[in-house]
């Protein structure tokens, strides 16, 4: 008779257990409960930029590409609002797709040859409506190989070997300038919008700026002593940002004389709203104003919470991810963090 008990109280125990695993599962992957209030509030009129595309934010949501998931949270893309978080199931993984904001829709494109090789894109746009939950593809009118592809002020960008192509449909494309001796370093291409202008990296040790409006371009030569065969390159507040790859990384300002901002262990990650760029430095998240050089600590010792991935899409808040498959943010002027995904 005792057995029997045991062996009962055992089965209800482990009853109880799977249940809270299925429910946690349907709760997480439906709708998940906000760690406080949520709101959206701050000025989009800035400029941003993220070196990463897990989360992009489309009118008053966020979308964030879960690659790091666990029993509780499937990978997938969740959408994320003021009243939690539900799991879009029809748009599956999307691992090796980056998404940006595209004229109130979510955009992606997808690779024929994964990650063994030199990424090609293949000719298809997708563009997700919020509005309607609805999906649609459309495919570029366009010969060339896509090498990589950017959303900039609502106009699609593609790259090729040899030429930049713009659209604002999604569909007809027209050449917009030579781009024929870019530097990458495998798929990562040395290139940057802002300030209504297309700067890249040119193979002749110069950076190169197209005039989006007026056509004028400009050059700036790197200066002899500052060039490395490993650099990162990319524009905030209108100005193209140079770092150097030595044992450490010097961050320059190009327009401003190729003046040294300042020096850090890891651009592991980082993005950019404005005149300010967030960045790692010595295990805490910084930010510095390129155009004052004020440096401000937003986050310490990033080690504890294992920081993976930083994203700024206005003039208030700093998201960033952890290797827990956790969303959180905090104000760019340094405060309290904020889960808004995960546990």
């Amino acid at each position: 008779m005792r057995n029997k008990k045991v062996i009962a109280v055992v089965s209800s125990l482990l009853v109880f257990t799977v249940l809270c695993y299925v429910g946690s599962f349907f709760i997480l992957r439906y709708s998940i409960s906000l760690h406080g209030s949520f709101t959206l509030d701050e000025d989009r009129s800035v400029e941003t930029f993220s070196l990463s595309y897990n989360l992009v934010r489309i009118n008053d949501k966020l979308y964030y590409n879960n690659n790091n998931p666990n029993i509780l949270s499937p990978e997938g893309i969740y959408e994320i609002d003021s009243n939690g978080s539900r799991y879009i199931e029809k748009l599956g993984s999307t691992f090796l797709s980056r998404h940006y904001e595209f004229k109130g829709k979510m955009l992606h494109m997808e690779t024929d040859n994964g990650m063994d090789e030199r990424p090609l894109f293949n000719h298809n746009v997708f563009l997700y409506d919020p509005k309607t939950g609805e999906e649609e593809s459309t495919v570029i009118d366009c010969d060339a190989e896509i090498l990589d592809y950017r959303v900039y002020k609502d106009v699609l960008y593609l790259i090729s070997s040899n030429t930049l192509y713009s659209s604002t449909d999604c569909e007809n494309f027209k050449p917009v300038t030579s781009v024929k001796n870019m530097v990458s370093e495998y798929s990562d291409y040395k290139y940057g919008f802002g300030g209504n202008c297309f700067y890249y990296v040119n193979k002749d040790n110069t950076i190169k700026e197209f005039n989006l409006s007026n056509k004028k371009t400009s050059e700036y030569k790197i200066p002899k002593k500052l060039r490395a065969d490993t650099f990162d390159f990319f524009v905030c507040g209108g100005s193209p940002i140079y770092i150097n790859w030595t044992d450490e990384a010097f961050i320059y300002n190009v327009k401003n004389n190729f003046d040294l901002l300042c020096k850090t262990d890891s651009m592991a990650t980082w993005c950019t709203a404005g005149n300010k760029l967030f960045f790692y430095k010595r295990d805490n998240i910084v930010s510095i104003d390129i155009k004052t050089k004020q440096e401000k600590e937003i986050i310490a010792n990033t080690e504890s919470i294992r920081v993976r991935d930083l994203y700024v899409f206005g003039d208030k808040w700093l998201y960033y991810e952890d290797y827990d498959s956790s969303l959180n943010r905090v104000p760019q002027s340094g405060g309290d963090a904020e889960r808004i995904f995960g546990q």
